[in-house]
C-alpha cells in the first residue's frame, strides 16, 4: 500500500490556493520522496502503496478547537497499540511506521499500521491509520472497512494503557490520484482529526489494483 490520499471535507481551489473545511456539526499510489508541506485545515466547530505529494496553500487561521481532556493525555513517549472497531469485529495490534526507503507507506499483511509522519491519535492534527483490504485473493484487516456507520464509535489504545474514543463522521472514496494531493489527510489541522485509510474494494479494479482509497474520518469523543 503506498502512503495515503484522502478528502473528508470540501476543498476549494482558488487561483491556486487550497483551504479545507471539514464538515463537522457544532456540538492508495504513486510514491513521492518527500512527505507533503504543512496545510492548516479551518474547521468550523460546531497491493497499494500511500503516498502524499507536497501541497502549496496558504495558512488558514482556524477557530479554537476542544482537545482531549487532559486525564486522556497519552504519556510523551507513548505510541498507538491496538485499534477497536467493534462495529465491524475489528480488535487488533497497531504498528508504528514511517516511510520505506521509496518513500512509501507499507503495511505489512495483515499488519494495521499508525503513521508516524502524522499526529498522535487524539491530539492536535490529523492521524492517519492504515491497513490493507485484502492480500493476494484473501481479505486484510481493514476487508470491512466499508461496513462502519456513520456515528459508530470506536478506540484506540496507546502503549501506556490511555484509551482515547472516536466517533465516525463521514466516509469518502476517492480516486488515488486525487487522494495523494488532499491536504485534508496529508496536512496540517488545528483540531483532532482521526482517518482510517485503505483501498476501496468497491471501486474499479485495474491490474490489481483498485483505483480508489476509502476514508473513513471521525473525531474524538470527548465527554
Amino acid at each position: 500500500m503506498r502512503r495515503l490520499p484522502v478528502a473528508c471535507g470540501v476543498g476549494l481551489v482558488v487561483a491556486g490556493l487550497v483551504w479545507v473545511v471539514y464538515p463537522y456539526a457544532q456540538d492508495l499510489l504513486d510514491p513521492v520522496p518527500t512527505p507533503p508541506q504543512p496545510v492548516v485545515a479551518s474547521v468550523p466547530w460546531p497491493s497499494d502503496s500511500f503516498s502524499p505529494t507536497a501541497t502549496q496553500a496558504p495558512t488558514v487561521a482556524a477557530k479554537p478547537s476542544p482537545s482531549v481532556p487532559t486525564a486522556l493525555q497519552p504519556a510523551a513517549n507513548a505510541v498507538p497499540a491496538w485499534l477497536s472497531v467493534p462495529s465491524i469485529g475489528i480488535d487488533e495490534s497497531v504498528l508504528p511506521q514511517g516511510l520505506n526507503a521509496a518513500g512509501d507507506l507499507e503495511p505489512p499483511p495483515g499488519q494495521t499500521i499508525w503513521y508516524t509522519g502524522s499526529a498522535r491519535p487524539g491530539q492536535t492534527g490529523i492521524s492517519v491509520i492504515a491497513g490493507h483490504v485484502q492480500w493476494g485473493a484473501k481479505p486484510d484487516n481493514f476487508w470491512r472497512l466499508a461496513d462502519v456507520p456513520d456515528g459508530a464509535v470506536f478506540s484506540v489504545k496507546y502503549s501506556d494503557g490511555t484509551l482515547i474514543n472516536f466517533v465516525v463522521v463521514s466516509h469518502e472514496s476517492e480516486l488515488k490520484d486525487d487522494v495523494m494531493h488532499d491536504p485534508a489527510v496529508w496536512g496540517v489541522s488545528a483540531m483532532p482529526v482521526q482517518i482510517l485509510v485503505t483501498c476501496d474494494k468497491n471501486s474499479k479494479l485495474v491490474g490489481h489494483h483498485y483505483l480508489n482509497n476509502l476514508i473513513v474520518f471521525a473525531k474524538p469523543v470527548l465527554s
